[in-house]
């Protein structure tokens, strides 16, 4: 009897291991075993060059998605705990290869390891069982990148609604100040090509979080994937015309109790109504943590639908939600569909935020722009394409290019062009650091220059203890807030002995230190 109930819970437990792994994906259909090798490195230019099978090698090199102090936040029954993460940190085994169309994590610890997208139809990562080959190598598992279903057929008159600056626009304003441009262009002023940087927050609900086992640095891993390679799907814009990137400024989880926005039938709760759009769009502008965001894009675990009507049962066949030529507007958000740790949303997330920033179906018409969107058929299948499925041609139409940069120049789009760096937030860098050695309080008032007055204090808590390399600054216009960070490599953590500094968050001797880090781990900011 008892060994039953032992072996029970055994498998129990071995499942949700399983369950919780990164390289699980239940149901799956692996269509490739693989034991990839890395055969060249570039030191000069930090190049990889990995063979994964035999006619496949990518050529791969660091790629970079998040802010250098990137903010997650979460928000639980009005209580907001915000992690303030080094963002080069989380993403330095970020890798791409542009030309195969590849972003992947590479890790070298205990072997080879890859998990992310191996190209825009398969995706990789290491079997659950981590078979070794005998010349070391890691077993892999290649599966299908699943595509897109569709984003919600509604009228563009509806994806319009509220924007500002189509709406005191005509055509002819448009095609006027085209013209302008291009007299710009003849006077040695072009404008082309377009720079511009998309400043996005993602927020992923409490579904999507929980299959992450509510690990954050798994899931900021994850969603560097995605952003990575979306970017790479961005680089396929007319570079002589626009070029753009997007940036993740910061993360936002909602737990279930903040999550009221989200609109579901009263008999699946399993499904998310395109509904929630409107909502989502209410929350994020009553929300200063959205504030100075070009873009958000909530990232659902539950099945998005369109909502049809009390009479009609939702459409489940949309991947994704957003009005079109609203980024840096009051309708700013956007929503995609992930199975999570699939990369399904893959192509979606290119796609929305092309939606957000000035882009309409290839095929369609668009009033709000002089295009001539017939040398854009949908039949084409590229990324803009309302058709459901593989796309042909992994790139965005130059109907596509034209209609972002037109949004950018000459719209609301101008904020793509800000610099969230100088215009937001100040960064203190282990060098100024090491080359000030600035006291306690001038590390708390450089280091969050928007609360004004802030120092440094001892919170009388062992553990948030500067011997235990943590540094405590109050929040003066938040009593009830207090906020903790890591203290940087290098901070003197004992009043007694001045050979004692932080390294990699312990208090260590620095004679027994050969080499020292350059990287703030992660701060919290935690509301008592």
């Amino acid at each position: 009897m008892l060994e039953g109930v032992v072996s029970s819970r055994l498998n129990l437990i071995a499942y949700l291991q399983l369950l919780c792994s990164p390289y699980t994906s239940l149901g799956s259909p692996v269509t490739t075993v693989v034991f990839p090798e890395i055969i060249a490195e570039r030191s000069d230019s930090g190049q990889l060059l990995v063979a994964i099978r035999s006619g496949q090698t990518l050529t791969l090199r660091k790629a970079s998605v998040f802010l250098e102090r990137l903010e997650v936040a979460t928000l639980e029954d009005n209580r907001r705990t915000f992690h303030y993460m080094n963002g080069s940190g989380m993403e330095r085994n970020l890798y791409h290869d542009p030309q195969a169309g590849a972003a992947v994590m590479l890790k070298r610890a205990r072997g080879l390891r890859l998990v992310g997208i191996l190209s825009p139809t398969e995706r990789i990562q290491p079997s659950p069982t981590s078979q070794y080959h005998p010349r070391g190598s890691i077993k892999h598992e290649i599966l299908p990148l699943e595509q897109r279903k569709s984003d919600n057929e509604i009228s563009l008159e509806a994806r319009l609604e509220g924007l500002g600056q189509y709406s005191r626009s005509t055509k002819s304003d448009i095609l006027n100040k085209t013209e302008n441009k291009v007299l710009e262009a003849r006077s040695r002023s072009s404008p082309y090509p377009v720079i511009a940087t998309c400043e996005t927050r993602i927020a992923v609900d409490s579904a999507f979080f929980r299959s992450f086992c509510y690990n954050k640095e798994e899931l900021l891993e994850y969603l560097a994937v995605l952003v990575a390679f979306t970017n790479l799907k961005f680089s396929t814009f007319l570079d002589t015309t626009l070029r753009l990137q997007m940036i993740v400024t910061g993360v936002v989880i909602f737990q279930n109790s903040e999550e009221s926005f989200i609109k579901k039938p009263w008999n699946d709760t399993s499904v998310m109504l395109s509904d929630t759009l409107t909502n989502l769009n209410s929350y994020v502008n009553g929300n200063n943590i959205f504030r100075y965001d070009d873009v958000v894009v909530l990232i659902t675990g539950l099945d998005l639908a369109a909502s049809y009507g009390a009479n009609r049962a939702p459409g489940k066949s949309i991947a994704g939600y957003a009005h079109i030529g609203t980024a840096c507007t009051r309708n700013k958000a956007g929503i995609v569909e992930d199975v999570p740790r699939t990369f399904s949303s893959a192509h979606t997330m290119a796609h929305e935020i092309a939606h957000l920033i000035g882009s309409v179906h290839d095929g369609s018409t668009n009033s709000h722009s002089n295009v001539n969107m017939a040398l854009c058929p949908a039949s084409e299948n590229k990324i803009m394409s309302p058709t459901a499925g593989t796309y042909k041609r992994q790139e965005f139409s130059y109907c596509s290019t034209v209609q972002v940069a037109q949004f950018i120049l000459i719209g609301k789009g101008k904020c793509l062009q800000d610099n969230i760096a100088t215009q937001h937030t100040t960064r203190l860098t282990f060098t100024n650091v090491n080359k000030t050695r600035p006291s306690l309080d001038e590390f708390c008032r450089r280091h969050y220059t928007e609360y004004s007055g802030t120092r440094y204090t001892e919170s009388g808590i062992n553990r948030l203890s500067l011997e235990n390399c943590m540094i405590t600054c109050t929040w003066p216009t938040k009593p009830g807030h207090v906020i903790i960070n890591d203290a940087p490599d290098g901070t003197s953590c004992s009043k007694s002995a001045p050979h004692l500094i932080c390294i990699n968050g312990k208090c260590t001797h620095i004679e027994d230190v050969q080499t020292f880090g350059d990287d703030v781990k992660y701060s919290v900011d935690y509301l008592r």
